[in-house]
């Protein structure tokens, strides 16, 4: 539509030889522009057919700008190996897509071709019943199928993207527990490429992991939890093996907690001074005093409730008795 050709249009100015921006700007921009159409190219609709449409020529003008900013570079070859990955994590997803929509098409062909030749004397009702729910969970199968496909292609693509990262930021490849730990985070990959360039401005190390400057401490967001697995350097010489997950105290917050508190921590995996047991034996204890009460006040109850019903039972024999009385006394003055 006409808003798709503006936007392609300004894209393609960016890029010309009457383009204001400098060599590389000019070179971000089409790397840029490379990321975001792989982007939807890798996933579905009508903006992803047309984002397939052009990735090709969109790739080919990033190799372009990339070769003339750094030619035969380092940086370059990361440049081309991050947008040949790239592609070729499209491909794959491409290829699976049009695999099992061809599985869909012949589950539907079968169905119908099933459904004409039907007919008294070769399938009953039930048979064809039986038949069409086949059929149905063939196809739901195979949608299915296609969708895991498209997670695990997000999946694989998210990984060659972070791992062109590492080469292109801080020029070394990721071991891969370090390119899974950003991968398994929700992060975008815009927050993971400025986390790198951040970590490396700070003093990230090329073999060792991203170990930036902790003094306003922090997590170590990088290595194999709870595996020393991350190096950082001693500003005087040697290093001290980090875990990923482990925290940086700053040295006026550990000042504050003391060594104690940090052992117990340690070792107990929770906070010193949150021993309430003295409060739970309590009130186990006032539980205890309720059930006696409770016991006390049925017992009482109950007595009170046998001491009523005799007091009625006697009530009740004293009017007896002074009726009859009285009948006695009128039987004896009607005598003759």
């Amino acid at each position: 539509n006409f808003t798709d050709r503006i936007k392609e249009f300004r894209d393609e100015m960016r890029l010309s030889a009457s383009s204001p921006l400098g060599q590389r700007d000019q070179m971000e921009e089409a790397l840029k522009q490379f990321r975001e159409t792989a982007a939807l190219a890798g996933g579905e609709g009508e903006d992803a057919i047309a984002a397939q449409e052009k990735l090709t020529s969109v790739s080919q003008s990033a190799l372009d700008e990339a070769k003339a900013y750094y030619a035969s570079s380092a940086a370059y070859a990361a440049i081309w190996n991050e947008i040949d990955q790239t592609l070729a994590g499209v491909e794959s997803k491409a290829g699976r897509q049009l695999t099992e929509a061809q599985q869909q098409l012949t589950a539907l062909e079968d169905l119908v071709s099933g459904w004409i030749t039907i007919n008294d004397s070769v399938l009953s009702v039930e048979a064809a019943i039986a038949e069409l729910a086949g059929a149905v969970s063939v196809r739901d199968k195979a949608l299915q199928d296609q969708i895991d496909a498209a997670k695990n292609s997000g999946a694989e693509t998210r990984t060659a993207e972070i791992a062109a990262l590492y080469q292109s930021i801080l020029g070394r490849a990721g071991s891969s527990s370090e390119v899974g730990w950003w991968a398994g985070t929700t992060k975008s990959m815009d927050t993971i490429r400025a986390d790198m360039e951040w970590a490396k401005a700070h003093g990230a190390m090329r073999y060792g992991g991203i170990v930036g400057a902790y003094a306003n401490g922090g997590v170590v967001g990088n290595g194999m939890f709870n595996v020393d697995s991350v190096l950082a350097r001693y500003a005087g010489g040697g290093s001290i093996a980090l875990a990923g997950g482990e925290g940086v105290l700053t040295a006026p917050a550990m000042r504050n907690i003391g060594a104690e508190n940090l052992a117990y921590m340690n070792t107990n995996r929770s906070l010193p001074g949150n021993d309430n047991g003295a409060v739970v034996r309590e009130l186990q204890a006032l539980r205890e005093d309720m059930r006696g009460l409770k016991a006390e006040n049925a017992r009482l109850a109950t007595a009170m409730a046998s001491t009523g019903n005799q007091t009625v039972t006697l009530l009740k024999q004293g009017n007896d008795q002074r009726e009859e009385a009285v009948t006695q006394q009128k039987l004896a003055g009607s005598r003759p």
